[in-house]
């Protein structure tokens, strides 16, 4: 039977970590600060799922309560199989501000702790030839957005170097991104979420799913057994959203279209509308240019639908990629005149059905396919 070891397992991202791997069977030995809230928690999932579950009671921001959980990961008695360095806080306090206290404990639990106990969990998982370790970093690791967006981009380049560092061993490493999550990680940290749409948000649960070794369970609880054991081979892959263009949409009998062409944030569907536009689009052109006699995969006729496709493309990309700025950033001034535009269209009938129109793709540019006619 495995052996997860899960940082900040209390809460949020972590106690859905550890609920996940006790449905699977998994022991645990979770770590957080308090002791209290660590045993209840502990004595729920051994009701619940019939697992061993062992506590630790550190905070991460001291070095020697990083050590003794770091001890424990090393501890070739009783080994760990996997690893999931979680624990953290979020950040609401400017790169500016003189009181750098908060920056230095920020850092102690995310990056300095993570360094110890990946570490130590390395080794010990080398020695043996086998293990897993996931690094929760976050989407903001991939943008600029204060000290949190620094020290999460230090988590996922520090688990790819780790990962490097690893490879051939039988340890394998990852770096888990998620966007915005419902916990009360935004709470405690003072971030305000109210002004963001419901799409961008996702469970706790749901995300940790994602990872291989419960995705599994996710699948099965999904569609079941009737087709037999669901077995995952290879490891899953995710990127992080955002807009994409590619340089060119054609070549001499080849054309991209939907998300080959062009990556956009999900805001509305709007990726899989501007796919059904690319592919209907790219059929009028063809049959129009067979109807002609003109060669059907010659570069002038797939120039042709580069074209019809490029401006509007441009146009939601740079649109949704804006709307997304907007929605995901607590800036004052922007929030402002963010809450005014959207007084503003829910004031102006017509713009608010223009804005439809826009989004569900109905405009002169719209292939015929679409509107129900023959091509």
């Amino acid at each position: 039977m495995a052996t997860a070891l899960v940082t900040g397992g209390t809460s949020g991202i972590g106690a859905a970590f550890a609920r996940a791997l006790a449905a699977r069977g998994d022991d645990l030995v979770l770590v957080a600060r308090n002791l209290e809230r660590l045993d209840e928690h502990a004595a729920e999932l051994r009701e619940k799922f019939g697992i061993a579950v062992e506590v630790i009671s550190a905070d991460l921001a001291l070095h020697d309560d990083a050590m003794r959980v770091a001890a424990r990961l090393e501890d070739p008695e009783r080994p760990i199989d996997l690893l999931v360095n979680n624990a953290g806080f979020g950040l609401h306090t400017k790169l500016l501000d003189p009181k750098v206290e908060i920056h230095e404990n920020a850092i102690d639990v995310m990056i300095k702790a993570v360094l110890m106990l990946g570490g130590a969990a390395g080794r010990a998982m080398k020695a043996r030839g086998q293990g897993r370790i996931i690094n929760v970093s976050s989407a903001s690791g991939w943008i600029t957005q204060g000290n949190y967006s620094a020290i999460k981009a230090w988590v996922r380049v520090y688990s790819e170097s780790l990962s490097n560092e690893l490879h051939g061993t039988g340890v394998t490493v990852t770096a888990l991104c998620p966007g915005w999550v419902r916990t009360e990680f935004h709470e405690r940290a003072g971030i305000r979420t109210s002004a963001l749409p419901s799409v961008v948000w996702i469970d706790a649960d749901r995300l940790v799913a994602g990872d291989p070794m419960v995705f599994e369970l996710e699948l099965e609880r999904r569609f079941g057994l009737k087709l037999g054991e669901i077995h995952v081979e290879g490891q899953p892959r995710a990127w992080p959203l955002g807009l994409t263009l590619a340089r060119d949409f054609v070549k001499p009998r080849f054309a991209l279209a939907g998300d080959a062409a062009h990556g956009i944030h999900p805001i509305a569907g709007q990726g899989l509308n501007m796919g059904f536009r690319d592919v209907a689009a790219l059929a009028e052109i063809v049959v129009e240019a067979d109807r002609l006699g003109r060669d059907i995969g010659g570069l002038d006729v797939l120039q042709d639908y580069e074209r019809w496709r490029r401006f509007d493309t441009v146009q939601m990309g740079v649109t949704t990629d804006v709307l997304n700025r907007m929605f995901s950033n607590d800036f004052g001034p922007l929030r402002l005149v963010r809450d005014i535009g959207l007084g503003l269209v829910e004031r102006m009938p017509r713009l608010k059905d223009f804005f439809i129109r826009q989004a569900s793709g109905l405009d002169e540019a719209t292939p015929r396919l679409l509107k129900g006619e023959p091509i």
